[in-house]
C-alpha cells in the first residue's frame, strides 16, 4: 500500500463519512499501512515476505539474539535468514517457537 493509496481511500471514506454523518461529534479520519517495519505475525506473514529483509529477536537457551537479514525460508517450524554479504554470507535457522518478535527491516539496497 502506498502513500497514494491512503490518500485515495481517506478522501473516498471521508467524503461517505461526510454524506452519511454517523458520528454525533467531531471525529478525524486516519487511514494508515502497517509500514516498512510491519510486525511478521505468522506462517503466512513470513511466507509472504520471503526475500525480503527482517530483524528476528530469538531466544537461545537463556539468552536472547538478535538477527537481522534476508528472509530465504519458512517451513512449519522454522525460517532462515541470509546474513552477511559476500564471503561473509551465512545462513542462520531459528525455530518459531524461539521467536520472541519479529518485523521487515528497511532494506537499503533496494532504494
Amino acid at each position: 500500500m502506498t502513500l497514494d493509496d491512503c490518500e485515495r481511500v481517506s478522501k473516498s471514506l471521508s467524503a461517505l463519512l461526510d454524506q452519511a454523518d454517523p458520528f454525533p461529534t467531531r471525529y478525524e479520519l486516519e487511514v494508515s499501512s502497517p509500514g516498512a517495519e510491519r510486525p511478521l505475525r505468522n506462517l503466512d506473514e513470513y511466507r509472504r515476505f520471503i526475500g525480503r529483509r527482517a530483524n528476528v529477536r530469538y531466544r537461545v537457551g537463556d539468552s536472547e539474539q538478535v538477527a537481522e537479514g534476508r528472509l530465504t525460508a519458512v517451513s512449519d517450524d522454522k525460517i532462515e535468514l541470509q546474513l552477511g554479504e559476500g564471503k561473509h554470507l551465512r545462513t542462520v535457522a531459528v525455530p518459531l517457537v524461539d521467536v520472541m518478535s519479529s518485523r521487515l527491516a528497511v532494506d537499503l539496497s533496494r532504494h
